[in-house]
């Protein structure tokens, strides 16, 4: 594993709102902003963004090949 401080930094700015749907209930959408490059991820539930994030980790962290953009 390697050391944490050879690990690469990674920030996002989050942005999230509620879209009203059809029968009147929120469906909150998620979107994740990399300040430096504007490159958008979006996500329709807490959920997917969460598990994007923690695929990215688990890349991140066992040095495997970064994810595909």
């Amino acid at each position: 594993m390697p050391e944490f401080s050879t690990f690469p930094y990674h920030h996002y700015m989050l942005r999230f709102w509620p879209e009203v749907q059809e029968n009147g209930a929120a469906a909150w959408r998620y979107t994740l902003v990399d300040p430096h490059s504007g490159k958008r991820y979006s996500f329709l539930s807490l959920d997917s963004m969460l598990a994007y994030l923690t695929l990215l980790t688990e890349e991140l962290t066992t040095g495997s090949p970064p994810y595909d953009e």
